[in-house]
């Protein structure tokens, strides 16, 4: 049942993300999609679709005319080495893009959910809760910190929610590691991955119901929002292996030094996720039932 005269507005809507937003929550509110290409990837019936680039502050004041009550603001510049390239970039998108959002979100005197990262920290001493101390070492965290600063002084009702490790299927979204790991194997092609490197792995449908949770009223401040299995890159591609069915022997230990990577990666990462269980009551499935459940989703 639709919650009545509740508008949502979701950013990023044609990612892996942003379309399991809307899917799930085009049944309690009024949605309204945004992103850059001329149209939703997938047909939603029941969506408004409007292209828009956030970091064009005139089209995000433009939105303003929809009146949305939520704004969950998926949109972001995470191609982490890509980041430490086109730096110019990650920042208009990463920083002016979440920095334009607010300002509609202030005129619209709009809830927000801004999606963040663990890549605001080092790595150095994870899992982390939401009070520890951050310390971004990629530019890609540095500009999603700087993100979350700005969407702090601007909005007054404002859910930060840092997530980790996105997978998921949707036909025709960008491969994630999960839908990388499986074509890969399928085709019986080796593949060398990581151990060296901890996360929570995160189904993308899991953290869209999270974002819906978080739009209650009275919640506010920071979340994590991560699956409830804290596991290297490897041991997740040996789960994936294990639920596809697929030969787990073409998968190979490296360390992430091999890598030759342009940007740092925080390697004891992952996040704590007994505040958002507290106060909300919302749980995530593990590794191996949130790959059950997408495995399902391509099957059918």
């Amino acid at each position: 049942m639709k919650m009545p005269d509740k508008r949502l507005l979701v950013t990023g809507a044609n990612g892996l993300l942003g379309e399991k937003i809307v899917r799930q929550a085009r049944t309690m509110f009024d949605v309204i999609a945004t992103d850059l290409q001329p149209e939703l990837r997938v047909d939603l019936s029941g969506v408004s679709y409007v292209q828009a680039d956030i970091t064009d502050r005139k089209q995000c004041e433009k939105l303003s005319e929809y009146n949305p009550q939520y704004i969950i603001h998926t949109a972001a510049y995470t191609n982490v080495d890509n980041c430490e390239i086109e730096k110019e970039t990650a920042y208009m998108v990463n920083v002016t893009g979440t920095e334009n959002i607010a300002f509609l979100c202030d005129m619209s005197k709009s809830k927000m959910i801004h999606l963040s990262t663990d890549y605001v920290f080092d790595g150095l001493d994870g899992p982390y809760t939401e009070e520890d101390e951050v310390n971004p070492i990629s530019y890609y965290g540095k500009t999603k910190l700087e993100s979350e600063i700005k969407a702090r002084e601007i909005v007054k009702n404002l859910v930060i929610a840092r997530t980790t490790v996105l997978y998921g299927y949707s036909p025709g979204a960008r491969p994630n590691f999960a839908t990388w790991v499986i074509e890969k194997l399928k085709a019986g092609k080796k593949i060398s991955i990581v151990d060296d490197q901890y996360g929570n792995p995160t189904l993308a449908d899991d953290l869209a119901q999270a974002c819906i949770v978080l739009c209650r009223p009275g919640i506010t401040g920071v979340y994590n929002t991560v699956g409830a299995s804290l596991l290297n890159r490897y041991e997740f591609a040996l789960e994936i292996a294990k639920v596809f069915k697929l030969d787990k022997s073409l998968i190979c230990k490296t360390k992430t030094e091999s890598l030759n990577q342009k940007a740092a990666r925080p390697l004891k990462g992952g996040l704590f996720t007994d505040k958002l269980f507290r106060d909300t009551g919302f749980r995530f499935l593990s590794a191996e039932q949130g790959l059950i459940k997408m495995k399902k989703q391509m099957e059918a």
